[in-house]
């Protein structure tokens, strides 16, 4: 009997040693890819410009960034961003829970209490916002709510400029008076 668990000890150990493999360069690749892919940044500030000129000023609690075939920048915590004229003045705000930009494609995506409020004061609140930063465009595929200082206009969907002065509701719902 001890001669047969003596055999089953060294048959575990002979398996054992191997089986494992230790290649430290493959370690070390594998843990320089992971920290590529994930940088996490507090109270960041960010500017996005067009041919040299600032079109929006963002501001983040948090922003993570994932780099990968589609690199990715979340915004967890909140975001603000003003959006400006050709001149730098400020045109429109635009706050949101949580947001996510999609870098190659330049589009970012405002979601959660999504408010939009331009120098007029008209407001926008949706749950789901979407910015094309290429094509100076807003525009939503949820309920929207627009409240400006003679009415409060309601429907699904949306498209604007971003900077919240010209906007269409593409399903526009409720009551609505018609001057003759």
């Amino acid at each position: 009997m001890n001669r047969r668990m003596l055999l089953v000890f060294v048959g575990a150990i002979a398996s054992a040693l191997t089986a494992c493999e230790n290649n430290f360069e493959k370690v070390k690749v594998i843990a320089r890819d992971n920290l590529a892919q994930a940088q996490t940044a507090h109270n960041v500030e960010i500017f996005y410009s067009t041919a040299g000129k600032v079109q929006a000023r963002v501001l983040a609690p948090v922003v993570e960034h994932r780099e990968s075939t589609s690199p990715v920048t979340l915004m967890p915590a909140g975001v603000t961003a003003y959006f400006l004229d050709s001149l730098g003045n400020l045109k429109s705000t635009l706050r949101a829970n949580h947001a996510k930009r999609f870098e190659k494609e330049r589009v970012m995506e405002g979601t959660g209490n999504v408010v939009v409020t331009n120098v007029d004061g008209d407001t926008l609140r949706t749950e789901r916002l979407v910015w094309e930063e290429t094509k100076d465009r807003l525009y939503s595929d949820k309920a929207v709510r627009i409240t400006t200082k003679t009415e409060v206009l309601v429907g699904d969907g949306l498209e604007s400029n971003q900077t919240f002065t010209r906007y269409r509701i593409l399903k526009p719902r409720g009551i609505f008076s018609v001057k003759k």
